[in-house]
């Protein structure tokens, strides 16, 4: 199965991060916090510290940076590193296998750019992005485009704030290219 946010392919959704905090400026910089899950049992706490798309303090435009550190905490003996040692040799990316902080990073990431899509959607409106050499542009849209019109409206915005680029939008279940006349 592969996540829609980070093209994660994972063996299944049941580990997942269900809620966050955001520290600014821990002892190691910014970072956010997570409760890291296996079904609805609580497992461990993953921290990533400089290293996601979306600064709650920040503006419209989020980017990925470069990924730092990131730790996990098992808090059950249910689920500890060697399970997730055996979940990460399960998993495959685009840049092909991946470390535990890799898939504990993309599950961070899943679980923030989907509550950015909740909020955007609970407001009336979408979320776009942009990948670009190795980075990531999240812009909340304010509303949602539905005709071609508002479509290249939104696309001719989007252009003038980060050039020419492709840019997609968040269609429910995948990220699909936002253009007009779509």
């Amino acid at each position: 199965m592969k996540l829609p946010h980070t093209d994660l392919e994972v063996p299944h959704t049941r580990l997942r991060i269900t809620s966050h905090r955001f520290d600014v400026h821990g002892s190691d910089g910014d970072r956010y916090i997570g409760v890291l899950r296996l079904n609805t049992r609580r497992v461990g706490r993953v921290t990533v510290n400089d290293a996601l798309p979306i600064h709650p303090h920040s503006g419209n435009v989020q980017a990925t940076p470069p990924r730092s550190h990131v730790s996990f905490e098992p808090i059950s003996h249910r689920f500890g590193w060697a399970d997730l040692h055996t979940f990460t040799g399960r998993c495959r990316s685009q840049r092909g296998r991946v470390t535990p902080e890799q898939v504990l990073a993309d599950l961070m990431e899943e679980h923030l750019v989907n509550r950015m899509v909740s909020k955007c959607q609970a407001r009336g409106g979408a979320l776009a992005r942009l990948r670009h050499e190795g980075t990531i542009l999240y812009f909340p849209l304010r509303t949602c485009p539905r005709t071609p019109e508002e479509r290249l409206a939104t696309v001719r915005y989007l252009q003038r704030v980060a050039g020419r680029q492709e840019w997609q939008m968040w269609q429910g279940a995948r990220w699909g290219p936002l253009v007009a006349g779509t």
